[in-house]
């Protein structure tokens, strides 16, 4: 495993079981991330210093951070995951 990888999962506290946890509840929570980033992105964009990071680029970030999230729940969390991100 890449040195860089393993110490980023160590420092995030993310053990196998804690991985297999996010895949077992990945049905109950996967169908809500839309919503989340929804609702992230609309008010990050009222958000005066924010809105202008979005500003004719928000569709794209929301499906990145839908993209992601969904990842976390769903995909191996390896390099390749961690390089997509």
């Amino acid at each position: 495993m890449n040195p860089l990888f393993k110490y980023a999962k160590t420092f995030s506290g993310l053990t196998p079981e804690r991985e297999a946890s996010l895949k077992e509840i990945a049905p109950e929570i996967t169908p809500h991330l839309q919503t989340v980033t929804n609702s992230s992105y609309n008010n990050s964009g009222a958000i005066p210093s924010t809105a202008r990071y979005l500003d004719g680029g928000v569709d794209k970030q929301k499906d990145t951070h839908l993209n992601g999230l969904i990842g976390l729940f769903t995909k191996t969390i390896d390099v390749e995951f961690a390089q997509c991100m």
